[in-house]
């Protein structure tokens, strides 16, 4: 009896927990999910991973992949 009180107490206060922290969340507005995703962050751009070995690798060809890389937004 005494462990199904302390398991209903503490999930009640997790769920009270859990309840207040999401009302206290800031509300997004859609204009706002909009801009972030035509516009995103560093952190949320594409990455590559470029790397050189299969073939000879020249300037020309390097500065061929980063305009092209540019070029795509990358």
């Amino acid at each position: 009896m005494k462990k199904q009180f302390y398991i209903i107490l503490l999930s009640s206060v997790i769920t009270f927990h859990s309840l207040s922290f999401f009302a206290q969340s800031p509300k997004t507005s859609l204009q706002q999910i909009r801009n972030e995703f035509s516009q995103p962050s560093n952190a949320a751009r594409t990455k590559l991973w470029w790397f050189h070995g299969e073939t000879e690798t020249t300037r020309e060809g390097i500065t061929a992949d980063l305009e092209a890389f540019k070029k795509e937004g990358v």
